[in-house]
C-alpha cells in the first residue's frame, strides 16, 4: 500500500504498474492549465480505485492532448471529476508507441488515437509536442520496461521530453 501527497490509497499492485509522479515529473515549468480530470479517458496505467475509499482516482504523471496548446502533465493523483493541476512546458518521461527507438533531439508528435508519442508526422495527425532530451551525462532518452516493478515505470517504451507548449 501506498498513499499519495492528497491521500489516495494504492493497493500494491497498483504502486506498481501504475504511474507515478516520481517516476515521470522530472523538472516542473511554471505553466499550469487547470481541469477536471476523467477517469474514463485515463489509459489502464495512469488510473486505480483507492484502496480505502473505493474512489478513482486518475495518476499524476498521466499525460493528456489539449487542443491548441499542446501536452500537459498532470502533477498529482487526482479524484475523478476534480480538478487536476497540468504542466504544460517542464520536462517528463512520455509513453512512446510501441517499437519507437528515439535519439537525442528527436522531435515528438502525439498519436491522440493511442494517446501515445511517436516519431514521425504520419502517425496520429502530425501533432508536434516537443523534444526528447538527455538530462544527465550518461542518461538514457528511452528506457523499454518488460515488466513493472515497485520502483519502475509502467510496461512501456517510455521517453524523457522536453514539453513545448503550441506557440
Amino acid at each position: 500500500m501506498s498513499t499519495s501527497a492528497l491521500g489516495y490509497t494504492r493497493s500494491a499492485a497498483d504502486v506498481v504498474a501504475k504511474r507515478k509522479p516520481s517516476k515521470h515529473i522530472l523538472k516542473t515549468g511554471g505553466t499550469r492549465i487547470y481541469e477536471a480530470v476523467s477517469y474514463s479517458s485515463a489509459g489502464t496505467n495512469a488510473k486505480y480505485l483507492d484502496s480505502d475509499t473505493g474512489d478513482s482516482i486518475v495518476c499524476g504523471g498521466y499525460v493528456k492532448h489539449f487542443t491548441g496548446i499542446g501536452l500537459g502533465v498532470l502533477l498529482e493523483d487526482t479524484k475523478d471529476g476534480d480538478v487536476g493541476e497540468y504542466m504544460i512546458d517542464g520536462v517528463a518521461w512520455v509513453e512512446l508507441t510501441t517499437g519507437q527507438t528515439p535519439a537525442n533531439n528527436t522531435v515528438m508528435y502525439w498519436d491522440t488515437g493511442t494517446g501515445t508519442g511517436v516519431l514521425t508526422t504520419a502517425s496520429g495527425g502530425g501533432l508536434r509536442v516537443g523534444t526528447i532530451t538527455l538530462q544527465g551525462v550518461g542518461e538514457a532518452t528511452y528506457e523499454v520496461v518488460s515488466t513493472a516493478t515497485f520502483t519502475s515505470r509502467p510496461a512501456g517504451t517510455w521517453a524523457i521530453l522536453q514539453l513545448q507548449p503550441v506557440q
